[in-house]
């Protein structure tokens, strides 16, 4: 609250006495540039320094609009009073939801989102008709229209930034930080030119020529240097905020945090600049202020909704974890045959002994059913939820690496192990969304409980299959076979063993090259406490002398205990050596199961 509170203020401060706010918005992002380079310097975040081209490509639909709303933001601050800001640019809430709606294919808002979108929409006409119709010179009534048309590009263009951030992070393989540097690089470039465009330049000359203090105190040059320093690092520390979606409050204390920023806005206009709050704007700026209010507990309401109805299905369906035990001679269970005839599908009783009375021949798959993955989707969205930002940023990873490289040019490294089987369901639901070709056909789907036709794919041929790579070990488990073979045929794999007995790695990716050789990309379930993990990215290749591959990490960042959480909330099925005893499945811990 305190950062935005602080960029508002100080923007205004600097832009009052200004003529170049393109040139002021180019020193912030400039200061911003040189943090990045400090905090890349002392290890802190590890950027790219050399440009890639074809990333620069792939990000400027996103550069064009962060230049557009930024360029938006200043010059809307610079012809309204501080204290309308918030009015000026207050159809942005209205317009995330329609955006979110038509491209990103949310779910249909409620009656509650609505009425808050129709809340704030009231305020922000209530205030611009009654301010414009106070304006009291032809002068100031065409500054305030063009500060209002501003606002609405700014909304437009805030409403739209969530959308392009979501499609832009797989060009950079979902490192948010590198997006942040790419955007404050590139934004810089191409405000150059906007800035000599647009009549800046001899206004930039007599700017930079002028004193820094005048008469003992700060002169134009002056507050434009203070102001660029400060806004340039709070805006440097909110964009990274903005990437990484960093929330570290409840949605209420979100809410409330967020109504008295814009109290604080408005007493600070009052008094610093001496802004005039009419009747008509201090209703406009209590209406959208309710509104929003509104909206943020309709949404918080609908998120624990959610949660009590996963909740209580889960204690209805399937209330203890579905493991895959080859042997099937669990004692504390009720069974359902496993129609491969490779073992047996088991509920493990929470009560030791309680048992259910359903086999699950007819539920086997309900992780793979739609109910299931709309439950991951819907906890991705979640920001408050360490899981939900852990599945976010995995799903952001995979469906990235299929954009560039398709699905024929994909495989997934599959073992049996816990990390790789979260893998294994995350590439399943992230296939769906890719493959569901409208909203229509996932509401169809989600209606009769089943599948798009596309997945799992009706035919059972290799071409059809995703491709998938088993480096078998020397002594496999047979359980851990067995689990493998039947991941195999519900996923429907087109899985690839490397040669019995055994091979080292960079043997076994040989031979996978050699046997298809359109792969380029290999995903893993690599987590960083892993050997060698800290020294990983999301993305990286092989070294020269290995096959060429890049080896991709979706769940890079993800914690042993995520790891459990994930596979228990989605009842996804694992192998059962886990619960006998097994940390891996290359050394017995009997006295330390997993939990």
């Amino acid at each position: 609250m305190f950062a935005a509170l602080c960029m508002i203020m100080v923007n205004k401060w600097v832009l009052i006495s200004t003529e170049t706010p393109l040139f002021f918005l180019l020193a912030q992002l400039v200061i911003a540039i040189l943090m990045f380079l400090v905090t890349h310097a002392l290890g802190l975040f590890k950027v790219t320094l050399s440009l890639q081209w074809d990333v620069c490509v792939g990000l400027w639909p996103m550069i064009f609009l962060n230049v557009l709303g930024l360029s938006a933001n200043n010059y809307c601050l610079k012809y309204v009073d501080a204290s309308f800001y918030q009015v000026a640019r207050g159809l942005v809430l209205p317009l995330t939801v329609v955006l979110s709606l038509v491209f990103l294919k949310a779910s249909r808002p409620t009656l509650r989102v609505l009425a808050a979108c129709a809340i704030v929409t009231v305020g922000f006409f209530v205030g611009v008709a009654l301010d414009s119709s106070n304006s009291k010179t032809p002068d100031q009534k065409k500054t305030s229209l063009l500060g209002i048309a501003f606002g609405l590009l700014s909304s437009l263009t805030t409403a739209s930034h969530a959308i392009v951030i979501k499609r832009s992070l797989p060009v950079v393989n979902g490192d948010a930080i590198e997006l942040a540097w790419y955007s404050n690089v590139l934004s810089s470039i191409l405000l150059l030119p906007v800035i000599w465009l647009v009549g800046e330049g001899s206004g930039v000359l007599g700017l930079l020529s002028s004193p820094i203090y005048l008469d003992g105190n700060l002169s134009v040059l002056g507050r434009f240097l203070w102001g660029s320093l400060v806004t340039g690092l709070v805006g440097w520390l909110l964009s990274i905020a903005g990437v990484l979606s960093i929330k570290i409050t409840s949605p209420i204390t979100h809410m409330v945090s967020g109504a008295v920023r814009g109290i604080l806005q408005t007493i600070l206009g009052v008094w610093y600049f001496g802004d005039i709050v009419t009747t008509g704007r201090g209703t406009s700026i209590f209406v959208i202020l309710a509104g929003s209010t509104y909206y943020t507990w309709a949404k918080n309401e609908e998120v624990l909704e959610q949660r009590a109805r996963e909740q209580g299905m889960s204690k209805i369906q399937a209330p203890s974890p579905v493991v895959f035990d080859a042997e099937g001679d669990s004692r504390d269970i009720e069974a359902g045959q496993d129609p491969t005839g490779q073992g047996r599908w088991h509920r493990r009783s929470r009560s030791y002994g309680n048992g259910y009375n359903e086999t699950l021949t007819t539920t086997m798959l309900t992780y793979l059913s739609v109910p299931t993955i709309q439950s991951v989707l819907a906890i991705s969205e979640d920001g408050d939820s360490h899981l939900g930002s852990a599945v976010q940023q995995a799903l952001t990873v995979i469906e990235g690496t299929l954009e560039q490289d398709g699905e024929q040019g994909t495989a997934i490294s599959f073992n049996g192990g816990k990390d790789c089987t979260v893998l294994l369901h995350l590439l399943a639901v992230a296939l769906w969304r890719r493959r569901s070709r409208s909203p229509k056909e996932q509401a169809d789907c989600l209606h009769q409980h089943q599948l798009p036709s596309e997945y799992p794919p009706e035919q059972s041929t290799s071409q059809s299959r995703f491709n998938s790579l088993y480096v078998t070990c020397s002594s496999p488990f047979p359980e851990v076979e067995a689990f493998v073979d039947h991941c195999a045929e519900s996923y429907s794999l087109g899985l690839f063993r490397t040669s019995p007995g055994g091979l080292p790695m960079k043997d076994a990716l040989k031979q996978y090259k050699e046997k298809e050789p359109k792969i380029k990309s290999i995903l893993v379930g690599t987590r960083r406490s892993d050997p060698h993990g800290d020294k990983l990215d999301f993305t990286t290749p092989t070294d020269d002398d290995w096959p060429a591959y890049q080896r991709v990490h979706p769940i890079l960042n993800w914690s042993y205990g995520q790891v459990w959480e994930y596979l228990r909330r989605f009842e996804v099925p694992y192998c059962d050596l886990y619960n006998r005893g097994y940390v891996d499945f290359y050394t017995l811990q009997t006295n330390h199961p997993e939990p």
